[in-house]
């Protein structure tokens, strides 16, 4: 973190200086002493709160006398002598000669750009990586906002890639930081329960109870909890009522579409084309991106289906194969 600030603190340094001597009041003398007096306490603070004696933080490049006087703002520390003692108290040059805030507010206001570079990125990891090495971010709202956002997309990602155990670790702890925020992280929340209801069922072996509607323009979100809400109907409620719930509600994945169409034909003992229409999925998965639990749903179905028809050597074989893909999810109780 702290090679990142060094890029930036060149510049940064001139815009301390200037604040430091732009009060016209001020005499240039008393200037001096002041940037002298807040240098020399912040240099002693972080020196005891690492544990240094003033020898060991002079090393061989200056005398313990010359830090003594540094410290308690009679003498002025040159440009070496400030990158020595920054590089050696691990914190930024521009930091000991700012004129406000604290070591934490320094480095988040310098990292923060980076941060939101990372985090538009989609480099959930390492924002997440690059927040954590801030101190002090416990109480930090905008700190604990990104990080809550950050740990759910790498839970959806690990989701979508049937790394169903990381995903579940992910999505509790978005749920942990979210709630430590005074801002409005319900989206966050919500999403990750729903996420977390499913893997739930997944482990269960059941279709998930999803209630949970997530404000918002989360159209992704919605397609996933409507597909999940009409699966519960198809199998809980007559043909006649999962026909009329499922007619009024459009859902624009092709492969929900696909899957609610066998599951509807099965729900009217049509087993045929539920079967047809669920080996055709099948073949659609790798052209079509779907993740590892949908999947997991429509062998499940195809095991069923084949049951029914008489089939149960096709039933054995999808049976296996929805065994090893949950064996995938390194699910753990």
């Amino acid at each position: 973190m702290l090679q990142y600030v060094r890029k930036t603190c060149g510049t940064h340094l001139m815009h301390l200086c200037r604040t430091h001597f732009s009060d016209k009041s001020l005499t240039y003398s008393t200037k001096v002493r002041a940037y002298m007096t807040d240098a020399g306490k912040k240099i002693k603070e972080l020196r005891i709160a690492k544990g240094l004696t003033q020898s060991e933080l002079c090393g061989n490049f200056i005398t313990r006398n010359m830090l003594s006087q540094i410290e308690s703002g009679k003498a002025s520390p040159s440009i070496s002598t400030l990158e020595y003692i920054s590089d050696t108290l691990d914190v930024p040059m521009g930091y000991l000669i700012g004129k406000q805030g604290s070591l934490t507010d320094y480095l988040k206001i310098n990292c923060m750009p980076q941060i939101k570079k990372l985090f538009a990125g989609g480099q959930w990891q390492k924002c997440a990586s690059l927040c954590r090495s801030l101190p002090d971010i416990e109480g930090d709202d905008e700190i604990n906002l990104i990080l809550a956002d950050c740990h759910l997309q790498i839970g959806i990602s690990n989701y979508k890639a049937g790394r169903l155990e990381g995903a579940r670790k992910a999505l509790r702890i978005a749920e942990s930081l979210a709630s430590r925020t005074v801002y409005n992280s319900s989206h966050i929340t919500e999403t990750a329960k729903i996420y977390s209801d499913i893997i739930a069922s997944i482990s269960a072996d059941r279709i998930p109870d999803i209630t949970t509607s997530v404000g918002g323009n989360y159209t992704k979100i919605h397609e996933l909890t409507t597909y999940m809400q009409l699966l519960k109907i198809t199998e809980n409620c007559s043909y006649e009522t999962a026909t009329r719930t499922y007619d009024s509600i459009k859902l624009e994945n092709p492969l929900y579409r696909t899957h609610i169409s066998a599951k509807l034909s099965v729900s009217a003992g049509n087993y045929r084309r539920g079967f047809s229409l669920l080996s055709e999925l099948v073949s659609r998965f790798d052209g079509e991106s779907a993740d590892a639990v949908f999947r997991f749903c429509i062998y499940r179905d195809l095991e069923s289906v084949c049951k029914q028809l008489g089939d149960y050597k096709n039933a054995y074989e999808y049976s296996r194969m929805k065994r090893e893909l949950f064996d995938s999810f390194g699910l753990k109780n």
